[in-house]
């Protein structure tokens, strides 16, 4: 009920925005003569299948945890990540601005996209720093499990939300200057570095160094995604040796702690 609530109130709000000032104002800045079907199908199209690479690949992400090291390990990892997701989706959100912005006034771009990259930085910095800081405590509201196992997880996807912002911005600009195979180029390759470093860098994927236990974490394998980095995070996998399943496959239950052997 407080989700659809609050969705209502949402919807409300942006629509009367929307409706009653943003486009009768954008009526007189519109391009007369429009803009052709096989130039808006180009768009779409180079749009979509960049976009459908990142969403297909950072997905699946839980899923090769899940296959890779258990369930136990993939709920430190998914909380963590639905946490820090809020970052990603901020700056997103920004990035939509730019793209409005940078197609009303091309010959501004750069200006708008220096704007954008200054306010998303005051945005997303301070709500970086205070989940860095605060990782533990946010994550002993689920219970001690988490906090003990999730905390460096979490501190790397927050931390990995900054250089995100450049990535966004590149992306927004490529959108308004219909620099299609950039545009694809930029996601396609990002969705694969990602899915590349994950399988490298995921203990019993990798190396043999990765799986070893007590290895060091893996250093950040993207500067805009956490996920490789924190696969190979040993607080996402208890030790192992060589060989064995990874130990405690039972998801830790919210607020409890679990029993020691």
């Amino acid at each position: 009920m407080a989700w659809a609530v609050g969705l209502v109130l949402a919807v409300t709000v942006a629509n009367t925005a929307l409706f009653v000032r943003a486009l009768p104002a954008a009526r007189h800045t519109t391009h007369p003569h429009g803009v052709p079907r096989r130039h808006m199908a180009a768009y779409a199209a180079a749009d979509y299948i960049g976009q459908l690479g990142q969403v297909a690949v950072s997905k699946s992400l839980p899923l090769l945890i899940l296959a890779h090291l258990g369930a136990e390990q993939t709920a430190y990892y998914s909380l963590a990540y639905l946490i820090t997701d809020t970052l990603y989706q901020a700056a997103y959100s920004m990035g939509q601005s730019l793209t409005v912005e940078g197609a009303a006034e091309p010959d501004k771009l750069a200006e708008h996209a220096r704007h954008m990259l200054r306010h998303t930085t005051i945005l997303i910095a301070p709500a970086t720093a205070v989940t860095v800081a605060a990782a533990p405590w946010i994550l002993q509201l689920f219970g001690t499990d988490y906090a003990e196992h999730g905390t460096t997880v979490m501190r790397l996807m927050a931390l990995s939300a900054l250089p995100n912002i450049l990535f966004g911005t590149a992306v927004h600009v490529a959108r308004v200057r219909r620099s299609l195979l950039l545009l694809a180029g930029l996601q396609l390759a990002f969705a694969g570095l990602l899915l590349v470093l994950v399988l490298v860098l995921m203990p019993g994927t990798g190396s043999p160094a990765s799986a070893r236990p007590g290895s060091p974490p893996a250093a950040p394998s993207r500067s805009v995604w956490p996920p490789p980095s924190t696969a190979g995070c040993p607080q996402v996998r208890r030790g192992a040796e060589p060989g064995q399943e990874p130990t405690g496959t039972t998801v830790p239950q919210a607020g409890t702690r679990r029993r020691s052997n």
